[in-house]
């Protein structure tokens, strides 16, 4: 397909013929500012050149990669991310590389060059990329990568690739129906089955990491000093290679769910996973986590996977038992410090999603889900039952008599100046202090004040 551009006068009107800008594109994406165009450069061998236009599709640039990796083929690659003045792609791996694994790099301010910021990211048979923006925060991102195989792991491999393959095979089968985990969550593809996928993630050493820095950086997340129980975890006093935190990605959707962030609930982090040297996919191993500073630091919220939603810009979150039948909600107004529970129905059933508004600033939800022989639920959850009175104080932050605090998100660095800051800036955010027993409220504007920090090199 041959790409044009036309410019368009302020009375919506074309001022001229339409001029073309790319020959034999394929596919095309428009993000931001950016237009990115699959350009073929051999038909047969399905081999492309990324295109990248920053000035509103009227000129392109071949993307440069590094070490000569200028040819992609077309199904290798995803456009990940591109919502802070760079590019972020991922690149499957080629044939010596980890399986189902690719890498990632991320751009310059013009989109043209790339750097390699990460390998062996994880990414589904479908090209579902585990890898993800904290939304609320500027350059923090979370990935699962797969560790470098060890000496004998032949056929750890071959048994990878016989579950990827029995996999593919139950799908064949089920296809008509579903399968019993498509069925109960109801957010699978068909055909979907749990166990040949989960035993072949198992052959695999997944790890999560996390990035402070636009993917400048990577380090493995700080695990919390002691589960929901208060007892410490079994490797505590190893070192953060052998005892950190895993989250389990958007291919493990169907199973558990996923790392979870959202622009109004700021430097607030979900996810379902383990404390150990690398992720499980057993369920008596999997509990709930909650971050509320942006990724740097965890809690245990709750023995179990759980499926969650924030409202009240995250003042307000709530869940449910996502792997077994329950009658129960689970909630916290003080950002995980304590949860509540009740009843909503006799009958236990099976929790597909909870879901709200899509700004996530208001106090309802509706829950769904089905019980026996595939019957559906619906429940119409209204927290403002709890008759919490409005937030005071949003601009006498950290007084005595606000409810609200200011926070300053960190990249853990530790600086002279004792600032904290996130890629050469020192945010300062209004919230909710966590001991204050109020809603926000929908119409709730968050303050934030940037300022540049300090130079240290």
């Amino acid at each position: 397909v041959d790409l044009s551009y036309v410019d368009i006068a302020k009375t919506g009107r074309p001022t001229g013929a339409p001029v073309l800008s790319v020959r034999n594109g394929n596919k095309f994406l428009v993000s931001n500012e950016y237009v990115l165009v699959a350009k073929v450069i051999n038909e047969a061998q399905q081999t492309v050149h990324l295109m990248v236009s920053k000035d509103g599709a009227k000129t392109y640039k071949a993307a440069l990669l590094p070490s000569g990796m200028g040819e992609l083929e077309e199904k290798w690659y995803t456009i990940i991310d591109t919502s802070e003045g760079a590019v972020i792609l991922h690149l499957n791996a080629d044939s010596e590389g980890a399986k189902d694994t690719g890498r990632i790099f991320v751009s310059d301010a013009d989109g043209y060059k790339y750097a390699q910021s990460l390998v062996n990211n994880v990414r589904s048979s479908s090209g579902e990329v585990e890898f993800d923006k904290v939304v609320s925060l500027d350059g923090v991102y979370l990935a699962n990568v797969v560790a470098p195989a060890k000496a004998g792991t032949a056929a750890a491999d071959q048994g990878y690739e016989k579950a990827k393959q029995a996999a593919a095979e139950k799908e064949e089968e089920e296809a008509s129906e579903g399968s019993e985990v498509d069925r109960r969550h109801g957010r699978g593809g068909v055909g979907f089955d749990a166990n040949a996928v989960k035993s072949a993630k198992e052959e695999r050493d997944i790890r999560t990491v996390v990035s402070f820095d636009k993917g400048g950086s990577w380090t493995y997340l700080k695990p919390p000093r002691v589960n929901s129980l208060g007892k410490p975890y079994f490797c505590s006093n190893q070192p953060l290679e052998a005892c950190s935190l895993h989250l389990h990605g958007t291919s493990s959707w169907d199973l558990y769910a996923p790392f979870y962030s959202m622009e109004t609930a700021v430097g607030i982090i979900m996810g379902t996973g383990n404390v150990g040297a690398s992720l499980r996919f057993e369920p008596e191993e999997t509990s709930t986590f909650l971050s509320r500073d942006g990724g740097l630091t965890w809690l245990e919220a709750h023995k179990g996977a759980f499926i969650y939603e924030f409202g009240d810009h995250g003042g307000l979150i709530v869940m449910a038992d996502d792997l077994k039948k329950t009658s129960e909600v689970i909630f916290t107004w003080n950002e995980g410090q304590s949860w509540y529970d009740f009843k909503v129905s006799q009958t236990p059933f099976e929790v597909d999603n909870i879901i709200t508004e899509p700004n996530l600033t208001g106090t309802t939800f509706l829950m769904f889900g089905t019980r026996e022989e595939g019957v559906g639920v619906l429940y119409y959850l209204k927290f403002d039952s709890l008759q919490f009175s409005a937030c005071q104080g949003v601009w006498g932050a950290d007084s005595v008599s606000s409810d609200y605090e200011t926070w300053n998100p960190s990249d853990g660095a530790v600086r002279a100046s004792d600032e904290k800051c996130l890629l050469g800036q020192q945010v300062t955010y209004t919230r909710r202090k966590r001991t204050s027993q109020c809603w926000n409220g929908e119409k709730f504007e968050r303050p934030a004040v940037k300022k540049a920090c300090s130079c240290t090199q």
